[in-house]
């Protein structure tokens, strides 16, 4: 994008980064899934939660609509909207999953097996 270093600033380092990355593999999903796994532990890592997610969802769609400005409807507002639905699912999915433990009791029975 051509966000300004004030806009980075609002979202976050850490959130546009996640937005650069997911938008350089947005015709590669699969990419996109190994990066957010990853990009999900930091955010854990730092005190995020699945139940954070729609509230970044809604200042992210505020950013954007303010950095975008009257193009910010119809096509470009549902395009937005879909990348978004597919990430936040994403985000929510490894959030959980770590906030859960499952890696770790996933690891640990496998030495039963």
């Amino acid at each position: 994008g051509h966000g300004t270093r004030s806009q980075e600033l609002v979202l976050g380092d850490q959130t546009w980064n996640m937005l650069k990355v997911m938008i350089d593999h947005t015709f590669t999903p699969e990419i996109q899934q190994e990066k957010i796994y990853v990009i999900a532990t930091q955010f854990f890592r730092r005190g995020m939660r699945s139940s954070h997610i729609a509230m970044l969802g809604t200042a992210l769609s505020g950013a954007i609509a303010q950095a975008v400005g009257e193009q910010f409807c119809g096509k470009v507002e549902a395009s937005w909207a879909w990348f978004w639905r597919d990430l936040s699912g994403w985000l929510v999915r490894d959030l959980d999953s770590l906030e859960a433990g499952n890696g770790e009791v996933v690891v640990r029975t496998w030495h039963q097996v």
